[in-house]
């Protein structure tokens, strides 16, 4: 935009300086006229002279019988006539030689002037073309901001899904949590007071917490490499045991070195004990609001479209660590991810409205457990299985698939959420 302005600013001046040079030529032109206006009175004053001249001769040669001393006297002022004419001439030459300079520079001036206005136009063009231009990358970056807008509702409304089928915990580095949600605190049967600020170390057995899988499991988060593990035997309270399903996703920072951990439990089953009336009063305790409670910083979870910087971080992490597509009660695809897209080689356009069995192994397709799956859709069901989906090549990709209904506000199962592992 300075650049755009100083182009401008320049024309201007260029502009004033035509005016200027325009002004030079006509007064120029004036003195042109004046100057011809003269050389045509001079002229006229020599045709006087020649007159007068020619009268002088003829009173000569009729003063042949006056006096000497006449005679001489008319001799004299004849000469001075001639003189006269002479310094006459010589002025009428030299201003007609300043008149051709004078023209000659009006000409160069002219041509000065011509291409100085060439100038002008062509940088009022190049000018025009430019605000043309700048007008259309500011279009385009407002449709490009209002696109950002839309995936930032659109990435805000999926997590929120995730964060509603999931349970989630979130902690840092060294393992202290953060933020919990509602259902992780449900299944754990504790309050808000009884998670935060402990360590996730807390709620697993010592003996995973000896066991090489555990130590792989940090090793990989602290490299930035998200982890996967099976029936991880968590801790709750009133000597509650729960498998889980987990999915550990490192958060990175600008340095790209990863400060946070986002868990998201796949699957939780009671071990041990079963479910109890006296857990109500924990469940009541953990369900101080719809949305987990964070600590010295951003939660887990984004309440509102618009996001900081921190948390569009864990959108996109949890988001990129999972196969995620959306589908209606009969099972056709809806959406899907971009994770969708790069794991089996599909586009948006090749599978958006297609039944999501089109895509399974015909093997599992036909199976009862998937049939199951397919045809409690509409009752909203939870369920999860290994499935061989085919790939656009027609390669096999393994993926474990959760199945999260997603509900009305009264209760009513709407969608399918599919929120997939990839196991390959």
């Amino acid at each position: 935009m300075a650049s755009q302005s100083i182009e401008l600013e320049n024309a201007h001046q260029a502009n004033s300086e035509i005016s200027s040079l325009m002004a030079d030529f006509r007064q120029k032109e004036a003195d042109n006229e004046r100057l011809t206006q003269a050389l045509s009175d001079l002229q006229t004053l020599l045709n006087q002279k020649d007159q007068q001249i020619n009268a002088l001769s003829q009173l000569g040669e009729k003063a042949e019988g006056e006096p000497e001393s006449a005679l001489w006297q008319k001799l004299q002022e004849l000469e001075q006539i001639q003189q006269d004419l002479a310094d006459k001439k010589n002025q009428i030459i030299e201003q007609a030689q300043w008149i051709d300079a004078q023209r000659e520079a009006l000409d160069t001036e002219q041509k000065q002037f011509s291409t100085l206005r060439e100038e002008v136009q062509t940088r009022e063009q190049e000018n025009l073309l430019q605000m043309d231009k700048m007008r259309g990358q500011i279009h385009l970056l407002e449709v490009r901001e209002g696109e950002m807008r839309q995936k930032e509702a659109e990435l805000v409304n999926l997590f929120n899904k995730i964060n509603a089928c999931f349970p989630a915990i979130e902690f840092d580095m060294e393992g202290d949590i953060l933020s919990i949600n509602n259902k992780m605190l449900l299944h754990l049967g504790m309050k808000v007071e009884d998670v935060i600020g402990h360590n996730f170390e807390k709620f697993l057995l010592p003996d995973f917490l000896e066991s090489k899988d555990y130590k792989v499991i940090r090793q990989g988060l602290q490299m930035g490499v998200s982890q996967e593990i099976e029936n991880m035997i968590m801790a709750g309270g009133k000597n509650r045991k729960l498998g889980v399903n987990a999915t550990f996703v490192p958060i990175m920072g600008s340095d790209d070195k990863p400060y946070e951990v986002v868990m998201l439990a796949g699957h939780v089953a009671t071990i041990e004990p079963p479910h109890r009336p006296e857990d109500h009063e924990a469940q009541n305790g953990a369900a101080i609001a719809t949305q987990p409670v964070a600590v010295n910083g951003s939660s887990v979870v984004a309440t509102a479209v618009k996001v900081d910087f921190e948390s569009q971080e864990k959108l996109k992490a949890v988001y990129n660590s999972l196969v995620i597509s959306e589908l209606d009660l009969q099972g056709n695809i809806l959406e899907i991810n971009h994770q969708f897209e790069i794991f089996l080689g599909y586009d948006r356009q090749d599978v958006i409205g297609k039944s999501h069995s089109t895509l399974i192994d015909e093997n599992d397709r036909d199976s009862e457990a998937y049939q199951n799956i397919i045809n409690n859709l509409r009752y909203g069901n939870y369920a999860s299985q290994v499935l061989r989906y085919v790939g656009k090549e027609g390669e096999i990709v393994r993926l474990r698939s959760y199945f999260h209904a997603i509900k009305d506000e009264q209760e009513n199962p709407i969608k399918v959420l599919v929120l997939s592992q990839f196991l390959n």
